[in-house]
């Protein structure tokens, strides 16, 4: 059933500027460096010369073999000069064991396109015209029986042809398999996705055994992110509780294919799925069901072009949390206590975590009587870009009564979250009175420092969480936009030595800090017992982009990037990460992991970074890398920006936008993947967090996500 309608698809915008490495080719391994000519190199070669890539061969066969690589061999093209390009070809080999189906290409200007051979193994494709020096052919899919790839040529039109129209979309042809109520499809794209607006909803034909929707528009666009608005309906499985009603597949008009994990019944959030730009003139959307009881029907299903985000669902009021840092109170050597005194170590007896000063911090420390303490802050530099340098800020002795009084003055410092490192530079350090204190502070003044630029020149911002609003989250995901869990297909699920909390019990572990930071906090249970039975002593949180169920947001061959400050402390586990969506359905069996940070709060000069390969609970091969230092300043007192781009294969992980490391073999690749951020307790080192009263905080700045 057809039915014409106006824009579903929303045109581009510009997005920002680049700072990331990769956001341009890096060409590296030249057998020619000093060549001032159009040539190729490639990251192997068993055959052939890659150069005679460059001379279409009309069908003479294959010129180009890699050696022993299939899935992330690449190509590179380098033009001596910037050249404008605007459609490629590709001839695949005539040997069929060299074939590939899916490829990347990523382009100088940091844009990708996502590439899929016709039944030829070729491909023949228009794109909106870009100027580069240089373009990487990555292999993303190749059968699973070939043990190398080929091509017979590879070259580009120099933007003399008229090439491919990124301009706003026209009308839209509709189509569904069936329709119970007889309006042709109409119901998908009547609605306003950013007012929270769905309009009415598509019902299929009960009786149907396959299921879809499709959306025509005409004309090749570049296209890069799909929302989905389940049913209104909700459905239960007596042996599966918390999965979403729906599952399927986007089919788009080029023959790629991203899968949708699942599909939340209900009222509120969509599934937000973004991938690699392609260009498509269509999209089918194949639906399964994940509850056998369930009816197939959808309130929306919108597609947007490159450069544009999605729009975010409005948030239930029923479901956001937000905190104001505490007054500090009065701080003088006879304070009650916050931490635990009774050691031979430096520890907090005022101010509590995380509470505000003004022109002037007054920390009152205990320490054996004698100990000369030193007071360091992070100091930015005219507040440009986050950059710096950890100064020393006040000194003091404690005296006969083991109290030390260090103040300083704030303005200097920054504005907001403000962590401050107390350290001895006297007495016995054999018993532990070396390893510091850090003192956690919020700063009404100070200066302001603006973060970094992210990587958005040529790519498109897909997710952004600045943390301005209430943070939206429930236990399970539902009816919020994060899940205050890790989704499994059975439910939520947890790790390490803290209980990650239900918000709505009301720890406030997460939530929005004075408008501008995600604050998530360890503290103890107070006399609670641990509600899944593992008498473990703290409470923290953990914050999903995924919902039980599988539904949420998740990105195809995406960057991800959070900036973060703290959580030091004897066993803390602040950790940003991402898991393949499938991996919370009961369709896998196997999972993938990408660690793009997890530190250790008694090493704040070192972070770790990996990824893992799960089947049957059991890590199946992966890499993990310890940097013991890293090169970068105490993550416990500067704030960092975390980031990982996944591509065919592999992950490649930055600090502040410096490339620290690339790990191949990574499994589910192809899938979108979800984020998680959190502060969990344990990681295999022992939890002592009595200086500072057992309580810690991480604060995230932002976490965004581009295409």
């Amino acid at each position: 059933m057809d039915r014409k309608r106006r824009i579903v698809i929303v045109g581009a915008a510009i997005v920002g500027t680049a700072t990331l490495a990769t956001s341009a080719v890096v060409v590296s391994n030249l057998n020619r460096p000093d060549d001032d000519r159009l040539h190729i190199v490639a990251s192997s070669t068993s055959a052939g010369d890659a150069n005679a890539l460059l001379v279409p061969t009309e069908g003479e066969g294959t010129v180009w073999t890699s050696d022993g690589e299939t899935k992330g061999a690449w190509l590179d093209m380098v033009w001596p000069e910037p050249t404008t390009v605007d459609r490629v070809h590709i001839e695949g080999a005539d040997d069929p064991s060299l074939t590939f189906d899916t490829a990347t290409m990523a382009f100088g200007d940091g844009s990708f396109l996502h590439l899929t051979a016709d039944d030829q193994g070729d491909i023949d494709l228009e794109f909106p015209e870009r100027t580069i020096s240089t373009a990487r052919l990555t292999f993303a899919k190749v059968p699973s029986e070939s043990d190398a790839v080929g091509l017979a040529s590879w070259t580009f039109d120099d933007g003399d042809g008229d090439g491919a129209s990124g301009a706003s979309i026209g009308d839209v042809t509709v189509a569904t398999s069936s329709d119970a109520d007889g309006s042709a499809g109409d119901d998908l794209i009547d609605g306003d996705a950013a007012s929270g607006e769905t309009g009415a909803e598509w019902a299929a034909d009960p009786s149907e055994d396959e299921s879809w929707v499709s959306l025509d528009w005409g004309a090749p666009r570049e296209v890069a992110s799909a929302q989905i608005f389940g049913p209104s309906g909700t459905w239960t499985d007596p042996g599966y509780t918390a999965a979403a009603p729906l599952h399927g597949r986007l089919v788009f008009g080029d023959g790629s294919v991203v899968g949708v994990s699942g599909i939340a019944g209900g009222g509120g959030e969509p599934t937000t799925v973004s991938f690699m730009p392609r260009m498509a003139s269509s999209v089918r959307l194949e639906l399964d069901k994940t509850i056998p009881a369930a009816e197939i029907g959808l309130r929306e299903v919108a597609i947007y072009e490159s450069g544009v985000t999605p729009p975010r669902w409005p948030a239930s009021s029923d479901s956001t949390y937000a905190v104001e840092p505490p007054p500090a109170e009065q701080c003088e050597p006879d304070s009650e206590p916050f931490g635990d005194i009774d050691s031979d170590r430096i520890a907090l007896v005022c101010p509590t975590p995380g509470a505000t000063v003004g022109d002037e911090a007054v920390i009152v420390a205990a320490a054996p009587a004698g100990t000369s303490i030193v007071a360091e802050a992070f100091e930015p530099v005219g507040g440009e870009d986050g950059q710096g340098a950890i100064a020393r800020v006040a000194t003091a002795t404690a005296d006969d009564s083991g109290r030390a009084t260090l103040t300083f003055d704030t303005a200097s410092l920054a504005h907001g979250p403000l962590n401050v490192r107390l350290s001895a530079t006297t007495g016995d350090f054999s018993n532990g009175l070396g390893a510091p204190l850090y003192v956690q502070l919020y700063n009404e003044g100070g200066q302001s420092v603006k973060p970094p630029d992210s990587p958005s020149e040529g790519m498109t911002l897909q997710w952004e969480e600045e943390f301005r609003d209430p943070l939206s989250v429930s236990k399970l995901g539902h009816d919020a936009t994060y899940a205050a869990t890790k989704p499994e297909y059975w439910g939520p699920s947890e790790f390490g030595a803290a209980v990650f909390a239900d918000p709505a019990l009301g720890e406030k572990a997460l939530a929005t800090l004075a408008e501008e930071y995600l604050r998530i906090r360890v503290s103890p249970l107070e006399g609670r017992e641990d509600p899944n039975g593992f008498d473990r002593e703290h409470v923290s949180g953990i914050l999903s982009s995924m919902d039980v169920g599988a539904s949420g947001f998740g990105a195809q061959y995406g960057y991800f990037e959070a900036r973060m400050l703290g959580a030091p402390g004897r066993g803390t586990w602040p950790a940003f990460w991402m898991m393949n969506m499938n991996s919370a359905t009961k369709v896998s069996e196997t999972t993938a992991e990408v660690d793009a940070v997890e530190l250790y709060g008694h090493d704040t000069m070192g972070s770790c970074h990996g990824i893992h390969n799960w089947a049957g609970g059991e890590d199946r091969g992966g890499e993990i890398r310890c940097l013991q230092p890293n090169g970068f300043d105490d993550w416990g007192m500067a704030w960092h920006t975390y980031g990982v781009r996944v591509l065919p294969g592999k992950a490649i992980f930055y600090i502040d936008g410096s490339e620290i490391g690339t790990f191949t073999d990574l499994s589910h690749s192809s899938e979108p993947f979800y984020f998680l951020v959190n502060l969990a307790l344990d990681g295999g080192w022992p939890v002592d967090l009595s200086p500072s009263g057992e309580t810690v905080d991480l604060y995230v700045d932002y976490v965004r996500v581009y295409t």
